[in-house]
């Protein structure tokens, strides 16, 4: 579970002594965005907490492609990110998406339970570092771009 979401219910003397005593409290709300390769900013999310397991390659956010392609022999609708702290920046997974059910129709509004994951690429980024997703060239599509920033507003 995201502790930003536990730390939300709890009182206000509570969330300071909760906020100073977290492990997190200093890699706390590091974002990440993807952009286009034309550079239009895309999705934008927090990194969260590390996976507990290797396997779980559940993403943060969802970036659907404009039509199915078939990689490694599989539908694939898009692509997933997930983020979270590692040292002074962040650690990043992408994940190609797979229908569960690869005749179910295209929706506007994916939900994660919908896909099974795998591993397209992973790579650590300080923060204002980016990486080209060149992975993605794999699946016939143009790579998407991935900015770490600190927290808080920033320019992009």
């Amino acid at each position: 579970m995201n502790r930003s979401v536990i730390l939300a219910t709890a009182t206000a003397a509570t969330l300071i002594s909760l906020y100073v005593a977290s492990p997190d409290a200093q890699t706390a709300g590091r974002q990440v965005e993807v952009y286009s390769a034309n550079g239009a900013p895309l999705l934008g999310f927090e990194a969260a907490e590390a996976p507990s397991r290797p396997t779980d390659l559940r993403p943060n956010s969802l970036y659907s492609l404009k039509q199915d392609v078939r990689f490694e022999g599989r539908v694939t609708r898009g692509v997933g990110f997930r983020a979270w702290p590692v040292g002074a920046g962040v650690r990043v997974l992408v994940v190609t998406m797979v229908p569960k059910d690869a005749k179910a129709p295209r929706t506007s509004s994916p939900r994660l339970n919908e896909f099974l994951y795998f591993r397209l690429a992973a790579f650590d980024l300080g923060i204002g570092e980016s990486r080209s997703v060149s992975e993605m060239r794999a699946l016939g599509v143009d790579p998407l771009l991935v900015k770490a920033f600190p927290p808080g507003p920033h320019e992009h």
